[in-house]
């Protein structure tokens, strides 16, 4: 056993005796197939291959502190190639015509969104409106979902990964609600926090979905998909809801994980503008 793998191992355990989540390898049980079924959407003549991530923040999320615009986001993912994007502020739904005419010129779909706190636990909610920053809890969750229809997707995020705002257990208690469940960029060979969430999509028919939720425009490429669907908001959804696309993704590594809490998390400049933002300056 080599060194690195040994202090994978003791990593590991660090992180959960930290954030006590032992419960993320407890044994797997039975759960309800998704409430929200769609049907199948109809094979139109303008089906295309859509390069997309669906899970995108930027410089104006009052939760981060992130070194670019959504402009600038666009231009880089136009770079890469993509098609399709979901802007997916943390609580807020910032997305303005502005912003969606912009992307237009970049030839980009670009979807308003929101990762949104719902009971302490985060949920993307998929071309959301201003109504969703109001959602509070799991029942204003479901009704917002009951009012808006088809009309909006909701995805799992990162449900099992190490952190204080994952869902875990209630993902299990609401899994009638999400429609898809999401494969996190965030994972290494030996370390993946995606497997107990692709077991419960593959057991309950759930698309399991692969994003970059991009904090970092260097890591914009490292996870996405690929969506078969016409290139309007109705029929990505309904393709994604359906899953009809094809993933993407690959193990990051040490030295990305690194970085990426360093520049994202504890560099100075982040430190500071977070301590400005909570005594209110």
């Amino acid at each position: 056993m080599d060194i690195v793998t040994v202090a994978g191992g003791r990593a590991l355990n660090t992180i959960k005796k930290i954030f006590n989540i032992d419960e993320l390898f407890l044994p797997q049980a039975t759960h309800p197939v998704a409430e929200y079924r769609a049907t199948p959407p109809k094979r139109g003549i303008n089906i295309m291959k859509l390069k997309a991530n669906l899970h995108l923040h930027s410089g104006e999320d009052r939760q981060d502190v992130l070194e670019y615009s959504i402009y600038q986001a666009i231009d880089r993912a136009r770079a890469l190639g993509f098609e399709v994007l979901a802007w997916t502020p943390h609580n807020d739904v910032l997305c303005e015509k502005k912003h969606i005419e912009y992307a237009a010129q970049k030839n980009i779909l670009l979807l308003p969104g929101v990762e949104k706190k719902v009971c302490g636990r985060e949920v993307l909610i998929i071309n959301a409106d201003k109504e969703a920053e109001k959602i509070k809890n799991f029942s204003d969750l479901k009704k917002y979902k009951e009012k808006k229809g088809d009309n909006v997707l909701l995805i799992a995020p990162h449900p099992f990964f190490p952190a204080l705002s994952a869902l875990r257990k209630k993902l299990l208690e609401n899994l009638r609600l999400f429609e898809v469940l999401e494969k996190s960029w965030f994972y290494l060979p030996d370390i993946d926090f995606n497997e107990k969430t692709a077991k419960i999509a593959k057991e309950n028919i759930l698309p399991f979905i692969a994003t970059s939720d991009t904090h970092d425009l260097q890591d914009l490429n490292n996870s996405y998909c690929v969506i078969e669907a016409e290139k309007n908001i109705p029929s990505v959804l309904a393709a994604v809801r359906t899953g009809q696309f094809e993933n993407f993704s690959r193990p990051t590594t040490w030295p990305t994980i690194f970085r990426f809490f360093y520049k994202i998390v504890f560099h100075p400049k982040v430190l500071w503008v977070k301590f400005l933002r909570k005594i209110g300056k």
